[in-house]
């Protein structure tokens, strides 16, 4: 009976361990892209004054040159602008925190699952304790990353990633992945 529950905590401990590792992908993922754009948002916010300060200085305020600059840098101050606003708006910099700060602790949680589920406990009841400590958190984590979308293929893609780490092999075409390149299954390829 003993054996029995304490193969199953440790079942529970490596699938938990899968799916946050998995989570943990798709967040830094997102934290990934979404990094790009910040740094994209921000390089361009300082080319424009930038680039027409220094015509400027250069060339002086009556050159035709800086009368051109100005007429080609509008369109890209306005464009600099609408960005800025939709940053603001679409909340890339809590986003961005959110998504990094949910990876590290997935990835925690995911080794603290791992180690529950590999090292040898003195008893069952130990073994229990243990896991029943890592699941509230993992629980607390669940409700936390619920708010925030994802689709099919970050789900897949997060799996996917989990089964290269866990050399485990895919529960519909029973293969091992060994990249992250897309195949024709269903289950592990959508990605």
């Amino acid at each position: 009976m003993n054996d029995e529950r304490e193969e199953k905590l440790r079942g529970e401990a490596w699938e938990n361990s899968f799916q946050t590792y998995a989570l943990s992908y798709v967040m830094s993922e997102k934290a990934k892209l979404l990094g790009k754009k910040r740094r994209w948002l921000t390089f361009l916010t300082f080319l424009s004054p930038l680039v027409v300060g220094a015509v400027a200085l250069g060339y002086g305020q009556n050159d035709k040159t800086l009368e051109y600059t100005l007429i080609a840098f509008i369109p890209l101050a306005i464009s600099q602008v609408i960005l800025g606003l939709w940053s603001l708006v679409a909340r890339w910099d809590e986003d961005f925190s959110y998504f990094v700060e949910s990876s590290i602790a997935n990835l925690n949680l995911s080794d603290e699952f791992k180690e529950c589920a590999k090292i040898p406990q003195k008893d069952v009841e130990e073994l229990e304790k243990r896991f029943s400590v890592i699941n509230a958190k993992y629980s607390e984590r669940g409700v936390q990353d619920k708010k925030v979308e994802l689709s099919i293929k970050d789900r897949n893609r997060g799996m996917r990633y989990a089964l290269i780490k866990y050399q485990w092999p895919c529960a519909g075409c029973t293969e091992k992945a060994v990249s992250m390149t897309k195949t024709e299954c269903k289950i592990c390829g959508n990605i």
